[in-house]
C-alpha cells in the first residue's frame, strides 16, 4: 500500500519540475527531491521482490512526500533565517565579552602581606628598694670617708702629757699649728687662724711677743679657716724659750663625716697621735655649729661617736 501511494507522488514531481525550480528552493526540500530521484529505480526492484521494504526505505520516501506537501517558504525565509543568525552570533559575542568580565569581577582580590610583628626586647632590670627610714642606730652609724680632702677647714685640737721625754715638755702648752712651710697662730673659736712664716713663727721673737696666740697656756685650741690640700702633712709644735716641742706629724685629711646630731657635733674619722688628738671639720659645718659647739667638743676632748660622754644624759 506504502509503494502504490509512492509512486503518484513521484510522477507528479517528475511531470512539473519547472513549477518547482521557478519558486525559492529549500535546502532540505531539494535535499528530499534528490533523495528521492535517486532512490527511484532500488524502488521498483524491491516492490517486485517483497510487498514490504526495510523500515529505514519506507521513512525517507516519506520525509520527501511531507516536503512536498508541506507550504513554499515565503521569500523573506531566507533573509530572516540570516537575521536570526546574525543575531545570533553578536549575541555569542556579546556573552563571550561578558563573561571574561564576570570571572574578573569575582575572582578573590589577592590579600595584602601582613607585616611580621614587631619584637621589641625588653630587658627587665630588678633593683631592690631603697629605704630612706633614718633611724637611731643609722645615726650612729659609721659613714665611709668621701673623697674629697682639701679646702678650708677647722682643726680642733686636745694636746696630752705623753711624750717620749717627760723631761722636755712645758709646764705649760703653747700650741701652734704648721703646714707644710706655713704655721698657723690661733686667734680663737670666733676668726680664723693668723698665718705666719715658719721661720717666723719659730723665732725668739715671736715666741716672746705674740707666742702661740689664743691658744697660749691651752691644752685644747681651735684653729678657723686652714687650708687643707691633698698630701699634706700636720705638725702641732708646741713652742718654749729654751727650745720647742715637735710632736709627730699627721697626714692631714678633711673629716668629711663631721656633722651635727641634735646640736652637738660629731666626726667620725678623727686624727690621734700618742699624745694629742684632732678633728679636721669642714669649715662650713664648723660656721653652722658655731663657737660654742666647737668649744664643747673641745670640753668632750673630741670623743669617738661610740664613746659615752660626762654630758650625756
Amino acid at each position: 500500500m506504502r509503494f502504490m501511494f509512492f509512486l503518484p507522488a513521484l510522477a507528479a514531481l517528475s511531470a512539473a519540475p519547472s513549477a518547482l525550480h521557478a519558486q525559492a528552493i529549500d535546502p532540505a526540500h531539494a535535499l528530499a527531491q534528490k533523495f528521492a530521484v535517486e532512490s527511484q529505480p532500488e524502488t521498483k526492484m524491491r516492490a517486485a521482490k517483497a510487498k514490504s521494504a526495510p523500515i529505514k526505505s519506507a521513512v525517507k520516501p516519506q520525509a520527501a512526500r511531507g516536503s512536498q506537501n508541506a507550504p513554499p517558504p515565503s521569500a523573506d525565509y531566507e533573509q530572516e533565517m540570516l537575521a536570526a543568525a546574525r543575531a545570533e552570533a553578536e549575541a555569542r559575542a556579546q556573552a563571550a565579552k561578558v563573561e571574561p568580565a564576570l570571572v574578573v569581577t569575582t575572582e578573590p582580590r589577592a590579600a595584602s602581606p601582613v607585616a611580621a610583628p614587631m619584637q621589641i626586647k625588653i630587658e627587665a632590670k630588678i633593683k631592690a628598694p631603697y629605704v630612706g627610714i633614718r633611724t637611731a642606730e643609722a645615726q650612729s652609724a659609721k659613714p665611709a670617708a668621701p673623697a674629697k680632702s682639701d679646702g678650708r677647714a677647722t682643726v680642733l685640737l686636745v694636746l696630752s702629757h705623753t711624750s717620749g721625754q717627760p723631761g722636755s715638755v712645758p709646764k705649760t702648752f703653747d700650741p701652734i699649728l704648721c703646714v707644710k712651710s706655713e704655721c698657723y697662730i690661733s686667734t680663737g673659736p670666733n676668726s680664723d687662724a693668723r698665718p705666719v712664716p715658719e721661720t717666723q713663727a719659730l723665732s725668739m721673737k715671736n715666741t716672746i711677743t705674740s707666742g702661740a696666740g689664743a691658744c697660749a697656756g691651752k691644752s685644747q685650741c681651735t684653729f678657723r679657716g686652714i687650708e687643707i690640700s691633698a698630701n699634706t702633712q700636720l705638725e702641732i709644735v708646741d713652742l718654749g724659750l729654751v727650745r720647742h716641742e715637735r710632736r709627730r706629724a699627721l697626714n692631714a685629711k678633711i673629716d668629711q663625716s663631721c656633722r651635727l646630731v641634735e646640736g652637738d657635733l660629731m666626726c667620725d674619722h678623727p686624727l690621734t697621735a700618742p699624745d694629742y688628738r684632732v678633728w679636721i671639720v669642714p669649715e662650713d659645718v664648723a660656721k653652722s655649729a658655731g663657737p660654742e659647739e666647737l668649744e664643747a667638743a673641745l670640753d668632750d676632748e673630741l670623743p669617738e661617736p661610740d664613746i659615752a660622754l660626762d654630758t650625756d644624759k
